[in-house]
């Protein structure tokens, strides 16, 4: 037997009822009440991140849609400025850590 805790329909934990880490002790015993309260008994552990499907009385491995990407794809112009305005600033910080350093050993 295990115990499922979800957040809306999505597994966030899964525990057996008998702990190796707890031998003998109650699921009760080993959580708070209004914790227990939310913990859904099953008779298999489910993957974290797993989903439960109302339709089917079920959980499920959730979906997972892949966006295709084209290495031949532009870079968003957006973001090509962003990263060129990053390596400005680097650039910059670069520099003026070299003057603090320079000052430092001229003292």
């Amino acid at each position: 037997m295990w115990y499922i805790f979800l957040q809306g329909n999505v597994v966030l934990e899964s525990f057996p009822s008998d702990s190796p880490d707890f031998p003998g002790v109650p699921i009760e015993d080993r959580f708070p009440p209004d914790i227990v309260a939310q913990l859904r008994q099953w008779g298999e552990d489910v993957p974290i991140g797993w989903v439960w499907d109302e339709e089917s009385n079920a959980f499920k491995e959730p979906a997972v849609s892949e966006i295709p990407i084209d290495p031949g794809d532009p870079i968003d112009p957006d973001v090509s400025e962003r990263l060129a305005a990053l390596e400005r600033s680097f650039s910059d910080m670069e520099n003026k850590i070299e003057d603090i350093l320079t000052e430092i050993r001229r003292s």
